[in-house]
């Protein structure tokens, strides 16, 4: 009787981590398939948190393209893989005690926003100094994303 009570909870244990497996596998796809495509950044947002590259570099950047397939990422001339993809729900407590940036001044106007990292934000190089951007966005809606490239925030559009 002990054995297979033992082996019924083996079962359902097993059942359990296939199930949490195969949502994390979805929700990993869905965060994929929102930025899949290509991007343009289109403005830089002026905040109180602007480290990274200098405001030279950080101009470079504006009307280049980003773009995401299903196994890599172009930006800053170079195409890269994506080996990883995180996604998160990120409040605007958050986001502040992140990134030292309020909602409002890079004009996400919820309660959260998902943030998907590629890479561990590590991948590439841009700049001779710094890993690619385009590895920590932020989903604003369908056809805008807010690209946080070393404390630098971006403004992207999809292109269509």
């Amino acid at each position: 009787m002990a054995k297979l009570f033992r082996n019924r909870v083996l079962l359902i244990s097993s059942l359990l981590t296939l199930i949490s497996i195969a949502h994390a596998q979805k929700a990993q796809s869905d965060a994929a398939n929102a930025i899949r495509g290509t991007w343009v950044i289109k403005s830089i947002y002026r905040t109180q948190s602007i480290e990274g590259p200098s405001p030279v570099e950080q101009k470079k950047l504006i009307e280049s393209t980003i773009v995401y397939s299903d196994r890599s990422l172009e930006s800053c001339g170079q195409s890269v893989p994506i080996t990883s993809i995180d996604e998160h729900q990120v409040d605007s407590g958050d986001f502040l005690s992140n990134t030292r940036v309020r909602f409002s001044e890079v004009e996400i106007d919820a309660r959260s926003v998902t943030e998907v990292v590629l890479n561990n934000r590590r991948a590439g190089s841009c700049f001779q100094a710094f890993p690619s951007p385009g590895q920590d966005v932020y989903l604003k809606s369908r056809d805008e994303i807010l690209i946080d490239f070393e404390g630098v925030f971006y403004r992207a559009v999809r292109k269509k």
